[in-house]
C-alpha cells in the first residue's frame, strides 16, 4: 500500500513538523515536499533504489528553491542535510541548521538538527565529531520542550 502521508515515519515526519511550524512556508509549498517525500518513503519500501535516488534530487531541487526564496530557515536547511548524499554538505547543513535555530533560540529544531549530526557522525564513525555533536544534544536536552526530539535525543544517546 503507497505512503499517502508521512505519519509513522519519524524522520520525514520531523521534516513535516518543522517545515510547518515555519510561517513563511505556504501549504502549497509544503504539499510539494510532501509529496515528494512520500514517493522517497514508496520507492526505498519498494526497493525501488533509481526512483528513491531520483525523488531525492527533486525534493533536493525542490528545498533549494525553498531556501533560495525564504533564507535559511533552520527547518530547510536540516533536511537539505538529511537529504543530500555529499558527506561534508550533510555536516555543513546541519551545523548551519543548528546555529541559526540556537540563535533565534528554537531549541527543539536545534536538537533536530544535532540528533542528526550526531547520528550520521556514529554512522559514519566520525569519532572526534561523535563527541562534539553528543555534547551539543546533551547540552539541549534541558532546553527542548518536543517530546518526540527529546525521545530520539535520548535514543541516541543511549546508544
Amino acid at each position: 500500500m503507497p505512503l499517502n502521508n508521512l505519519s509513522g515515519h519519524s524522520f520525514q515526519k520531523s521534516l513535516v513538523v518543522d517545515l510547518i511550524k515555519s510561517a513563511m512556508i505556504s501549504k502549497v509549498e509544503w504539499d510539494v515536499i510532501t509529496r515528494i517525500a512520500c514517493d522517497i518513503v514508496n520507492y526505498t519500501i519498494a526497493e525501488d533504489e533509481i526512483a528513491a535516488g531520483s525523488k531525492k534530487k527533486d525534493i533536493l531541487k525542490e528545498l533549494n528553491r525553498l531556501r533560495t526564496i525564504h533564507g535559511d530557515e533552520p527547518s530547510t536547511i536540516h533536511a537539505l542535510g538529511l537529504y543530500t548524499q555529499n558527506s561534508k554538505r550533510k555536516i555543513r547543513f546541519f551545523k548551519l541548521s543548528y546555529q541559526i535555530s540556537i540563535r533565534n533560540n528554537e531549541f527543539n529544531d536545534a536538537l533536530d538538527a544535532a540528533n542528526s549530526a550526531f547520528d550520521f557522525c556514529m554512522e559514519m564513525k566520525l569519532t572526534d565529531r561523535v563527541i562534539v555533536w553528543r555534547e551539543r544534544v546533551e547540552s539541549l536536552l534541558s532546553h527542548a520542550t518536543d517530546r518526540e526530539s527529546l525521545d530520539e535525543a535520548r535514543r541516541l544517546l543511549d546508544q
